[in-house]
């Protein structure tokens, strides 16, 4: 008690509150922003734009056959725009996590101002500060929302198709595009991807809502339904063969069990029976084989990691640009920044595979330390409230647990089928608080 209270009376300690510390707030309606469109309320309008975007995010691929605008016209993201212009601006409470995000918003938008003046595709910028600004956007949303718990459950509901359509794939040994499979593991020639043509996005999106319907049932123990919702989503999760999914969704669990019941780790344990199956323990004991990290340090993560510190340097301090390497966005529009990156005949990887790296490239460092500061507003604000308030505080700590784990291996930002839901999870809990 005494190393607290003296840790709190220190100047480390008053620097950290200063940081972090979930006392400072102010409702939307008493901003600029907030003020000039307060007369624009219509929450069921909010709530419907709000909904329907995450469907466009989730099926956009398979609702553009028959809806040829949607490939055109970024409809989603404008819909979440609307969601935020027609929300109760009252209910809407902001707070430090919200400063940290409009400031690595800021850096973005310096860093995008910078990288047009260079020459760079205005286009390709714009679009790629709106990719990061997009999370924030829904996460705004997601607050204005009247009935939170019910938006939570809509969301559950309606990853029932891409899910179950996955686990369809899976079943009927439906052939997965060779970018995905690895040609030294055996066994597998399916790796469910639902509507979103990666596995990974699919294992990812899977993981937050089989967590959300958990922690849902928990809080209304006679909702059994959650716990089949649950169960499609696991096998999803399972058939999608992410191991990026299957590390997030292992350590959001064993912190959930950790903080809540510390007894139940031992049926974590159990996961390693899964090893068993041939195809899983191919999956996850290759990557520790010399020949998979050879081949990451010439063509791989490990690479594409070298390659992005390479470029980071030279626009350390506000980055290249938002958008402008290390995504799709940037390999779809050719950025001129991936030929920053070739170092003795050997050129750049389109990917980083690592939204820490991406943001250290895009934006520099300030931009990645005000996304830090985000990540850690975020986890003091969830913190203080798992043990005053109920389950759903937990599991959205554990649903932003898997979203970072994803974020290591993965540009987590740019899948608004990922990005997106996961917003609306956090708006819509820490907004009680």
């Amino acid at each position: 008690m005494k190393i607290k209270e003296t840790f709190n009376s220190s100047f480390s300690g008053f620097f950290l509150r200063l940081l972090f510390k979930d006392d400072y707030q102010i409702y939307l309606d008493q901003t600029f922003f907030g003020s000039l469109l307060g007369k624009i309320c219509l929450p069921l309008v909010s709530e419907i734009a709000l909904l329907f975007a995450v469907i466009l995010f989730w099926y956009e691929g398979f609702l553009g056959h028959y809806f040829p605008f949607l490939n055109l016209f970024p409809v989603a993201s404008i819909l979440l725009i609307l969601s935020v212009i027609f929300a109760d601006k009252s209910k809407i409470l902001l707070k430090k996590y919200h400063i940290w995000y409009l400031f690595f918003l800021l850096f973005s938008g310096i860093s995008g101002l910078m990288a047009a003046t260079r020459g760079i595709n205005y286009s390709l910028v714009a679009n790629g500060f709106f990719l990061f600004a997009q999370f924030g956007i829904a996460m705004i949303a997601a607050q204005g929302v009247k009935n939170k718990k019910k938006i939570l459950a809509y969301l559950v509901f309606l990853s029932l198709p891409f899910v179950l359509t996955g686990i369809f794939q899976a079943l009927s040994h439906i052939r997965t595009a060779s970018t995905w499979l690895s040609p030294g593991e055996t066994g597998i020639e399916t790796r469910a991807f639902s509507f979103f043509g990666s596995p990974n996005v699919m294992g990812l999106a899977a993981a937050s809502i089989f967590l959300l319907s958990i922690f849902l049932y928990l809080e209304n123990r006679k909702k059994f339904y959650m716990l089949f919702i649950a169960a499609l989503n696991l096998l999803a999760v399972f058939f999608s063969f992410s191991r990026t999914a299957w590390l997030g969704l292992l350590l959001a669990l064993f912190l959930a069990v950790i903080i809540k019941r510390r007894f139940l780790i031992y049926l974590l344990l159990l996961a390693s029976v899964l090893l068993l199956i041939p195809q899983i323990k191919n999956r996850v004991t290759r990557v520790f084989m010399p020949n998979y990290l050879h081949d990451a340090t010439l063509d791989g993560r490990l690479w594409a990691m070298i390659n992005g510190f390479y470029i980071a340097k030279k626009h350390i301090i506000f980055g290249a640009g938002p958008g402008t390497y290390g995504g799709q966005l940037a390999t779809g529009q050719a950025s001129p920044v991936y030929l920053e990156g070739i170092q003795n005949g050997y050129t750049a990887l389109y990917y980083t595979d690592n939204q820490f790296l991406e943001i250290l490239v895009q934006v520099g460092i300030l931009g990645l330390l005000a996304f830090f500061g985000f990540v850690v507003a975020i986890f003091v604000n969830l913190w203080g409230n798992i043990r005053r308030q109920d389950n759903i505080y937990l599991g959205a700590l554990s649903i932003f647990v898997c979203f970072l784990v994803g974020a290591v291996f993965s540009n987590v930002l740019e899948f608004g089928a990922v990005s997106v839901p996961v917003a609306i999870i956090l708006g819509s809990v820490m907004n009680e608080s």
